[in-house]
């Protein structure tokens, strides 16, 4: 038995499915996204994800991911040459995402919490000292859901990042029943996004500091999840 052509044929198996699931998921977006209406006062939002203070992590739910897309594009990211990285699972499904996102210029670091997170954490790190911004779902990759976990709120206090809590939602959409019950806007959906203000967290936090900050954090984005849900 050839045990290493198969597991090649796997690995060429799996890279076409990411290929192909990436490429179908940007079409999808690129049709959904332009559909839908956002109510924010746009000019506030471009304001947030444009300008300073720099540099930036914008932090939202992982349900809302599919999301990002269409609030950058919307924003006017394009015209920036400002790089942004995104956090994102190891595993196919997340590679998916990570190739459907690339299609709209948003790069992604691959990693988890759970999962090659100590190294993940030092790549956003490294991306952050060259000047991009990143983004991450700080309950991700396995939840609970809309639970703050703490690794944001190390790499916020060793860069001197400024973190952007922000929350999105749609008046219609479909919901999957995924751990997060992530959700995809309808076709035509009013979408809303919601821009706290930007805050720094101190350096060299104990552990016990970290885990306040995080509960901080954690509070300000479900107070936004309930003002955007009325």
């Amino acid at each position: 038995m050839n045990v290493s052509g198969t597991a090649k044929h796997f690995r060429l198996k799996d890279k076409l499915k990411v290929w192909l699931g990436g490429f179908l998921g940007a079409a999808v977006l690129r049709l959904l996204s332009a559909s839908w209406y956002w109510t924010m006062d746009i000019a506030v939002v471009r304001s947030a994800i444009l300008s300073g203070p720099f540099p930036r992590i914008f932090v939202f739910w992982h349900n809302s991911q599919l999301f990002l897309p269409g609030l950058f594009r919307q924003a006017g990211w394009g015209v920036t040459n400002r790089p942004i990285y995104v956090l994102i699972s190891r595993h196919t499904d997340g590679r998916i995402i990570a190739q459907a996102i690339a299609y709209f210029g948003i790069k992604s670091v691959a990693g988890s919490s759970s999962r090659g997170g100590a190294s993940a954490a030092r790549a956003l790190i490294k991306q952050i000292h060259r000047g991009a911004d990143i983004a991450v779902t700080p309950d991700g990759p396995r939840g609970p859901a809309e639970e703050v976990k703490t690794g944001v709120i190390e790499i916020a206090s060793r860069t001197g990042a400024f973190i952007y809590p922000m929350v999105l939602n749609a008046q219609k959409y479909w919901q999957l029943k995924s751990w997060d019950k992530m959700i995809i806007p309808k076709p035509f959906a009013k979408v809303t996004a919601l821009v706290g203000a930007p805050f720094q967290v101190p350096a060299d936090l104990s552990k016990e500091e970290i885990s306040v900050q995080a509960r901080k954090l954690e509070k300000t984005l479900k107070q936004l999840s309930q003002e955007v849900a009325n």
